[in-house]
């Protein structure tokens, strides 16, 4: 069996190898930003832990635990995730998970635990995790799924080994891309539109008949530079229920301008060729200086979605919009 998805390939094969060799630890995480496929890798590997016929590094598909895997009523085989009516994973999850490792194994091999995403486990259940990881017990395998490995406890991430996942380049992307356009004919060609991600999170967008959010994004800015779009209306423009995935397409944005100010190619956002004329008007408009300090100001409101639940998202875009249209033009100094 290959890796889920192209890009896995070497996160996949080093696995495998450690189940091969029996190297395995008792924990690994998998992180990267979303849209990678990791819990296709983390499900895919547990199917190699749990199958009893393995053939050359692959599950064989054919003996009790592949079918029951397959069926999904594995009992030695737990997915923690958050309950569809919370966005967290509480402490009541990871002591039925506790309860869960009290048993042996049905068939004596591994008993394995893909947890995702494991960011979002509460002080508490982060804690009661921490007891299981510290004291594993016989034949334990965590998987953690991580869009945002860096909100996780020091603690918990000392006692997994880590499989950094990074995000495949642009030609490798765009030729997955086309392969699912070539199977959908519903699908948009990737090279009409302004995308930026991990590449599920670009099928996401393709798979959409709306404008992407990038697309949306690229217009109200060039409109707020040429000062043909006020602000109160950009911001209806791009208003969304979540403020987080708005705010970080106006980072992608504004990241893109400054580099083509300095003459640099982005490379963390696919843009249209029209789109890539619209950046560099902006970039010919704006003094570079006040680029960098609007991209502090980005940060800074990232930081304050993150961490405070009452803000409205909404006064958040506003204000880093009336921040944009105030910019300095190019030539002027402070």
């Amino acid at each position: 069996m290959n890796a889920p998805y192209p890009w896995l390939e070497e996160a996949w094969q080093a696995l495998a190898a450690h189940h091969a060799q029996k190297r395995l630890g008792h924990a690994y995480l998998l992180a990267g930003r979303e849209g990678l496929g990791k819990l296709a890798l983390a499900l895919a590997f547990a199917r190699l832990a749990l199958c009893e016929n393995a053939i050359d590094g692959n599950p064989c598909g054919c003996c009790r635990s592949c079918v029951l895997q397959h069926n999904g009523n594995h009992p030695d085989f737990a997915l923690v995730s958050p309950e569809e009516d919370k966005k967290s994973i509480g402490i009541d999850r990871i002591r039925d998970l506790i309860g869960f490792y009290t048993l042996k194994s049905h068939y004596g091999r591994h008993k394995v635990t893909v947890l995702h995403p494991a960011e979002v486990m509460t002080t508490n259940a982060a804690n009661a995790l921490l007891k299981l990881l510290e004291e594993p017990p016989p034949g334990a395998l965590f998987l953690l799924v991580s869009h945002r490995a860096g909100q996780l406890p020091a603690t918990v991430l000392s006692r997994c080994q880590r499989v950094a996942l990074a995000n495949p380049d642009w030609p490798t992307s765009l030729a997955w891309l086309e392969a699912q356009g070539a199977q959908r004919a519903d699908l948009a060609d990737p090279r009409t539109r302004s995308l930026a991600g991990a590449p599920l999170s670009m099928l996401r967008q393709l798979e959409s008949t709306n404008v992407s959010i990038h697309d949306r994004i690229i217009d109200v800015l060039i409109g707020l530079a040429d000062r043909s779009v006020g602000v109160l209306d950009a911001s209806r423009r791009i208003a969304g229920d979540d403020a987080r995935p708005t705010v970080e397409a106006i980072e992608l944005a504004v990241r893109a301008v400054a580099l083509i100010a300095v003459g640099e190619q982005p490379r963390h956002i696919h843009l249209t060729p029209a789109h890539e004329r619209h950046l560099q008007r902006i970039a010919n408009k704006l003094n570079s200086a006040g680029l960098f300090t609007f991209l502090d100001r980005i940060v800074e409101a990232r930081a304050t979605l993150a961490r405070s639940s009452g803000v409205r998202g909404a006064d958040v875009v506003e204000n880093l919009l009336f921040s944009f249209a105030r910019m300095e033009p190019l030539g002027t100094t402070s």
